[in-house]
């Protein structure tokens, strides 16, 4: 028998409300509806409604943690001495977030968080449950500006561990599955080991942007008046931001499609070819007629600033005006391949908004970007 037996068989829908948010719990069961597990029975209805309450109330004092909420020892739950001592760097940044927030963009007040449990499983001796939960928050600006939005929100998926303890649950382990998009404002990725940082530089053949902000300012001004429709581009990332155009297809991770689209729709116009060479450039009926530089971060990165000339890389990422190209290795110590692209909307009061797919988001601040996520190589271009 497997360590863990997963449960999913059918699911129940309920909804509780825990410390006034509403709390959304897929309950799993077994064919027979009961709540026994198909095990030895140790996980029981009432026992994935306590590990939902756990989920729902860590994930939420975490995300209080960036606001100018009252703060409060620990995450609102009971959790084992080991998790308590590896989140202490977590709250530290958390904090250290929380006040640089309000030198970019005057924080957040409040954080409204749903939780979705969608799968628990449990050890055969039924002391341990592995719990599966879906995050959904949003942030709200405390002083938005005019003319940009008035919350941040994301979606993220969540591993947590559970242990019996005195017949309740406490909370062991904590997982973000931490995609292919920017971190979110209350998660990090991690960085490399300090001795890996002093042995090692990342293995690169495309030179990343600075992210210094220089003491003037943007260096490289734009000349607006080019080949390319740019306020068709930014039309198009505003329009479709949010939403998906429902005139083409999406991709899981669809950062570049929606990337080529606002191109497309700025007077790129295709480049037939082999759809594996980084020469092409072209959206075809099916995934597998459509040119990997359509869809793929890297694959973009060389046509459009190597093999096309369509772009032109820029030496810091603070050059960067109103329908240029932001792209970003998240993991360059382990990677070289780009993760994301996004598009710049707006550039205002000296600062660069950002808009993107997945997740989809619109006018993003450049500087919040770059504060969660700082040992990323950045690739900054010129359209």
């Amino acid at each position: 028998m497997n360590a863990f037996v997963v449960e999913r068989r059918g699911f129940r829908l309920r909804r509780n409300v825990f410390f006034g948010v509403a709390v959304f719990v897929s309950v799993v069961l077994t064919a027979g509806g009961t709540g026994a597990s198909a095990d030895t029975g140790k996980i029981s209805a009432r026992d994935r409604k306590q590990i939902a309450e756990i989920s729902q109330t860590y994930l939420q004092h975490r995300a209080d943690r960036v606001t100018s909420r009252p703060q409060i020892e620990g995450f609102g739950v009971r959790m084992t001495d080991e998790l308590t001592a590896d989140l202490k760097e977590d709250v530290a940044e958390l904090a250290a977030r929380r006040d640089d927030y309000r030198e970019i963009h005057g924080g957040y007040s409040r954080a409204q968080v749903e939780t979705v449990v969608e799968q628990v499983s449990s050890a055969g001796d039924g002391t341990t449950a592995l719990a599966r939960a879906k995050e959904r928050t949003r942030l709200y600006y405390h002083t938005p500006k005019p003319g940009t939005e008035t919350s941040s929100g994301h979606e993220l998926q969540h591993k947590l561990t559970v242990r019996r303890s005195g017949g309740s649950w406490v909370l062991s382990g904590v997982e973000a599955l931490l995609g292919s998009g920017p971190a979110p404002a209350t998660q990090m990725r991690k960085a490399p080991p300090t001795s890996h940082w002093k042995t090692a530089e990342p293995a690169t053949y495309k030179q990343p942007a600075s992210a210094v902000k220089p003491a003037h300012g943007s260096r490289d001004e734009k000349v607006m008046a080019a080949a390319y429709f740019y306020q068709a581009m930014v039309n198009y990332a505003y329009k479709w931001g949010k939403n998906a155009n429902p005139n083409f297809r999406t991709y899981d991770q669809d950062c570049t499609n929606f990337l080529s689209q606002i191109m497309m729709a700025g007077g790129w116009e295709d480049v037939d070819g082999d759809r594996t060479s980084n020469s092409s450039w072209y959206l075809g009926t099916f995934t597998w007629t459509t040119s990997y530089t359509w869809a793929a971060a890297e694959n973009w990165y060389w046509f459009a600033s190597q093999h096309s000339g369509r772009t032109r890389l820029l030496t810091n990422v603070y050059d960067l005006a109103i329908a240029d190209v932001l792209q970003a290795n998240w993991d360059p110590w382990n990677n070289t391949v780009i993760d994301h692209s996004m598009f710049v909307t707006k550039v205002q009061g000296g600062e660069r908004f950002l808009t993107y797919h997945t997740e989809n988001k619109v006018d993003v601040p450049l500087a919040e970007l770059l504060r969660n996520n700082p040992n990323t190589f950045w690739y900054a271009h010129r359209t």
